[in-house]
């Protein structure tokens, strides 16, 4: 998996994300747009037949560093929530 800043213009902000799964930018992109301090968030697809995205953050306020940061943390913590769940259902520890 490869992150490269495409550019960087004040709140706004454009990520390459590379040899990623669409879900996984889907769950960002969602926990973006949970944050109340960020005001757009999107991705786009270079290419069907590519794993190659780019990525989108607007701020209302603060950097959007800050914001993806954050919404990268959250989406771990559920994603953590999620599988202590299914391993408790399926008796794993």
């Amino acid at each position: 998996m490869i992150a490269k800043l495409v550019r960087k213009e004040g709140n706004l902000m454009e990520m390459l994300l590379e040899d990623t799964d669409l879900s996984l930018v889907q769950i960002v992109q969602l926990e973006l747009l949970g944050d109340e301090k960020v005001e757009f968030a999107a991705y786009r697809r270079s290419h069907p037949l590519e794993r190659k995205y780019f990525l989108a953050v607007r701020t209302k306020e603060g950097e959007p560093r800050d914001a993806l940061l954050r919404a990268l943390g959250r989406a771990r913590d559920r994603l953590g929530a999620l599988g202590d769940v299914v391993s408790k259902e399926l008796g794993v520890q």
